[in-house]
């Protein structure tokens, strides 16, 4: 979901679901040192893990979520308005899909923009990304990249959707120092993330992050400071899921997702993702 030009370079717990007790000790032991010297800050992770997870109606039902279909309507700020010629509009608007089967297959397809375009596709199937590359062609490191900023984008999508991520982008996580309601989070990139959760709800609401810029070219060199903001909770097949995303970049919203149907555990294959 980062904007169609420039994309990011990632986030926690694994398959098979586990607790948060069990998860916070297993991302000890695999984490090293950043948990291990801090034990302190482990009891209040857990504690705003669970609260979380209850106010989305329990561990039991965030865990048993083993893919999601998401779809709606984006709209995301054009970067050419006023820069280029015929460039008059401020915002795109198109339909998504998201299809999610954990913990390794994601796949974003966006609606042609332009009359008797073809939709638009990226994500990663396993070890390959969406679309895939060429038989026989080898990775190179622009692709490698491109590769990471998806699973890194998929980790917080899952934070902020399911307070979870799966073994495609693996995180670590912990009470936050000076706040009691916020887990940062270690893995995504070079940067720690930041979850912040409703002192009333308990439920996620905001996640703030750093990350380098791209192109298709390659990195950029330049850092952005982004904002994934959650709200609009609903039930759905017995989870209580948000129903509108926005992202911003340096103070401004880029990208703001409407979701419009969301199918809990529908009946998805690799296939899916090609």
């Amino acid at each position: 979901m980062e904007n169609g030009s420039r994309s990011a370079a990632c986030s926690s717990v694994s398959v098979p679901w586990v607790s948060s007790e069990t998860v916070l000790a297993s991302m000890a032991t695999a984490a090293g040192s950043s948990i291990q010297t801090d034990k302190t800050n482990m009891q209040p992770a857990v504690a705003l893990l669970k609260a979380a997870r209850n106010a989305m109606r329990g561990e039991a039902k965030v865990g048993a979520v083993k893919s999601l279909i998401v779809k709606g309507e984006e709209k995301a700020r054009n970067e050419w308005y006023g820069q280029v010629s015929g460039a008059t509009q401020e915002w795109i608007v198109r339909s998504f899909e998201m299809r999610m089967l954990f913990p390794d297959h994601f796949v974003r397809i966006w609606g042609a923009i332009l009359p008797g375009g073809k939709p638009a596709r990226s994500g990663f199937s396993g070890k390959d990304s969406v679309p895939a590359r060429e038989p026989g062609k080898a990775p190179t490191p622009t692709w490698q990249q491109s590769l990471d900023a998806e699973r890194a984008h998929f980790g917080r999508l899952m934070l902020i959707l399911l307070l979870r991520t799966d073994g495609a982008a693996p995180a670590t996580v912990r009470a936050a120092a000076g706040s009691e309601s916020t887990l940062e989070v270690s893995g995504l990139g070079p940067f720690p993330g930041y979850l912040e959760l409703d002192k009333t709800t308990h439920l996620p609401s905001r996640l703030r992050y750093q990350m380098e810029m791209r192109t298709a070219s390659g990195p950029t060199g330049e850092i952005s400071n982004q904002i994934m903001n959650a709200d609009d909770w609903r039930d759905i097949g017995g989870i209580k899921l948000p129903h509108h995303l926005t992202i911003a970049r340096d103070g401004k919203i880029y990208e703001d997702y409407r979701f419009q149907t969301i199918q809990v555990n529908p009946s998805l294959t690799a296939a899916d993702f090609k």
